[in-house]
């Protein structure tokens, strides 16, 4: 629970270049977040991350299907 323990982390993939991103930080509700035209989503509320360390790697051994 976000609320609870704010701490997060994040993983992005790219697999045709092989390469990863990978970030850890903390997270927030936002419950004002004001509504998008196209907004999915009725709850009214958004998460933050904000970033505290990022690695990037690449030479990953990723195969994309």
């Amino acid at each position: 629970n976000i609320v609870v323990e704010p701490a997060a982390a994040l993983l992005f993939l790219d697999f045709r270049a092989a390469t990863s991103l990978q970030m850890s930080g903390t997270a927030q509700l936002v419950w004002d977040f004001p509504r998008l035209r196209d907004d999915e989503s009725p709850t009214g509320r958004r998460v933050r991350f904000t970033p505290g360390r990022t690695i990037h790697t690449t030479g990953l051994p990723l195969v994309a299907a």
